[in-house]
């Protein structure tokens, strides 16, 4: 994942750069930092998904498969408000 910190008030608050991908070398070609999480990662994901571990959330009951607050859809305006507000 990566994360636009110019947005951020306190870019600090991310904490520590863990990976980065595409380092130019002197060679014209790119290496990557950290690559041992992303595998990490993608590995994680994969056993969720082969388990069935990635339906048991918070967020969703698990029986009826609603999510456990209302859903609230923000008005195309207002949202377009809150962008420019956060611009």
């Amino acid at each position: 994942m990566s994360i636009r910190t110019d947005r951020l008030t306190d870019p600090q608050a991310a904490g520590p750069v863990r990976s980065r991908s595409f380092i130019p070398k002197g060679n014209g070609k790119t290496r990557h930092e950290g690559i041992g999480g992303l595998i990490k990662l993608v590995l994680g994901a994969l056993a969720a998904r082969l388990t069935g571990r990635w339906r048991k959330t918070p967020l969703f009951n698990p029986e009826t498969a609603e999510p456990i607050a209302p859903v609230t859809l923000v008005p195309r305006e207002e949202k377009q408000q809150l962008l420019a507000a956060n611009a």
